[in-house]
């Protein structure tokens, strides 16, 4: 596994934005970018920066720590699950429509079931 890629992992883990990483590197978001594609080389200097940011160990980045990667893989399964169930599609859209005005239409009955009870009454 790469470094950048354990960057990413490890970012990730920690909820922490690119943005939120390249501002505390004091580097652009392109730059960054490019450190977790592997497109830019990490120096011992900035790997220590790295190693404080995420709150982890160097050698946890170098090495990706079990830790870690039982927390990546946790994120995982709740990210597909979220993507699998969260989210209603255009079929559930379409039968909440369709039951949202059925039941309109049940209000609407019953409104004018109570008003001719009450004109019978009186």
């Amino acid at each position: 596994m790469k470094l950048g890629k354990n960057i990413k992992i490890i970012r990730e883990v920690r909820c922490l934005s690119r943005d939120y990483m390249a501002t505390s590197l004091n580097v652009s978001l392109s730059t960054y970018g490019k450190i977790e594609r592997d497109e830019r080389e990490v120096n011992t200097e900035r790997l220590n920066c790295l190693a404080e940011i995420l709150d982890v160990t160097p050698d946890c980045i170098i090495n990706i720590c079990d830790e870690i990667l039982q927390k990546s893989n946790e994120i995982s399964i709740e990210n597909q699950y979220e993507q699998t169930y969260s989210k209603p599609g255009k079929q559930e859209d379409s039968l909440i429509s369709t039951l949202v005005n059925q039941v309109d239409k049940l209000i609407n009955q019953n409104n004018q079931l109570v008003s001719i009870i009450k004109n019978n009454g009186t």
